[in-house]
């Protein structure tokens, strides 16, 4: 039977996958990616990418996982609205400090957006797990009835999704940015907790198969780039996606292996502590805002050094960039 206590050793992954959703970023909007030279730092780099690369579909496996309560099937109310007034102050004080820094970048367009966040989807994540909100109750009902045989069932569809979505995708989940793709997760990472995957394998397991097809993942991203063949070069990045099977693999595996990780109390309070600030820090960094000033800056700021160097110093920059925001967060 499985407990409902909390499980500090997922509330450690959702912070772990929030450092991960910034560096993320921090290398793509920073252009750092697109700016890599030589074969060495295009390596570093995008192995850098392929690790954070679960880190948005772990934090909707964790929603699932721990959304998932036997016998309720409502979310809420209160959840939602309080995480939307949460967008919605960071979404306007933002905007409003940046017309008083920088007058002539915040138009009056900007302020009407600012003000309502969902529907002019000022954070795309918020506006789909709106759209996850209103259908969870479905989900749960579905997961309630759902025995071993149907979680195989759904294990199978979800793996042929995933192939047919790096292929032409026919289903509309736009790279796993759609309320579609979040409620897939979500499912599973319910299904997940019902039926106590984690217990299946050990740490070790779930540590090895991660570590496994992280590897597939990255070395097929630099094969694909280098081999001399256009239409291949142009495919380079079809395992690496919210949506790529190998991702959702690591994705799963992490949240198996940190649900099976033990915390003592003192380090679970440290932990509570920190993933309660998990969303604001997204809240605060992806703004459109900060986001053009601040994050599109980071190749010209940390991109002219050894690659070794630079991915240390995106990981210095992404753990900075959580403090200062978990700091703002508190005050």
């Amino acid at each position: 039977m499985i407990k409902d206590s909390r499980n500090y050793g997922v509330d450690l992954l959702r912070i772990v996958s929030m450092l991960g959703v910034v560096t993320l970023h921090i290398l793509g909007h920073g252009g750092l990616l697109d700016n890599a030279g030589s074969f060495f730092e295009f390596s570093a780099l995008y192995f850098l990418q392929t690790l954070v690369q679960p880190a948005v579909d772990c934090f909707i496996l964790i929603s699932g996982y721990v959304g998932y309560k036997k016998g309720r099937y409502y979310p809420r109310l209160k959840n939602i609205i309080s995480l939307f007034f949460v967008v919605l102050f960071y979404s306007i004080s933002i905007t409003f400090v940046f017309k008083l820094i920088f007058p002539d970048s915040v138009s009056t367009i900007d302020i009407i957006k600012a003000c309502m966040p969902i529907l002019s989807q000022q954070y795309w994540f918020f506006t789909s797990y709106v759209g996850l909100f209103i259908l969870s109750p479905l989900l749960n009902v579905a997961v309630h009835h759902a025995d071993k045989k149907q979680m195989l069932i759904f294990t199978i569809v979800l793996a042929i999704c995933c192939c047919f979505s790096r292929i032409k995708d026919p289903f509309a989940f736009d790279g796993g940015f759609s309320v579609i793709w979040l409620a897939l997760l979500y499912l599973f990472g319910a299904l997940m907790k019902k039926h106590d995957l984690a217990n299946a394998l050990s740490k070790k397991a779930w540590a090895l198969i991660a570590t496994s097809f992280l590897v597939l993942t990255w070395t097929s991203k630099i094969a694909f780039s280098y081999i001399p063949i256009s239409f291949v070069n142009e495919h380079s990045s079809i395992l690496l996606s919210n949506t790529s099977p190998t991702v959702v693999i690591m994705a799963c595996s992490s949240l198996c292996l940190f649900s099976k990780t033990n915390c003592k109390e003192t380090l679970g309070a440290l932990i509570n502590f920190l993933s309660a600030s998990a969303f604001s820090i997204y809240l605060i960094h992806d703004n459109i805002f900060i986001r053009t000033f601040i994050i599109s800056r980071a190749s010209d700021t940390i991109g002219n050094y050894h690659p070794a160097l630079t991915v240390l110093f995106v990981l210095c920059g992404a753990t900075l960039v959580s403090f200062y925001c978990i700091l703002i967060d508190n005050i």
